[in-house]
């Protein structure tokens, strides 16, 4: 854009999707002054720190993508779920029930006080 005629001063934008340290590699001096936006980690409070020091210490590097913490939550509640509606067969099979599995994640409705 910084080169087009008439597009060199407009504000260039990015979304989550290049929030990745291999964008700025790619992009080099063409991402200097970009906006970008990202998720706030700040809602997973003191435990984020430390969900980033075991990751660094499992992996040997920090989380690369941009959702990291939300798709960690997100795949514990459904390790959650599966554990509380899972049975266990005679024959050994794991039986997981959709309907089961599927109301643990349906909101429910709450009656007013």
């Amino acid at each position: 854009m910084k080169e087009v005629k008439g597009l060199e001063k407009v504000a260039l934008m990015g979304a989550d999707g290049i929030f990745s340290p291999d964008f700025y590699k790619a992009a080099g001096e063409a991402a200097v002054g970009m906006y970008h936006s990202s998720p706030d980690f700040s809602a997973f409070g003191a435990g984020y720190k430390t969900f980033l020091e075991r990751h660094q210490k499992k992996y040997g590097e920090k989380p690369i993508a941009p959702f990291h913490a939300h798709a960690y939550d997100a795949a514990m509640m459904t390790f959650a779920a599966v554990e509380k509606v899972a049975q266990k067969g005679p024959d050994g099979v794991l039986y997981i029930g959709r309907k089961a599995l599927r109301m643990l994640f349906t909101p429910r409705k709450t009656s007013k006080v």
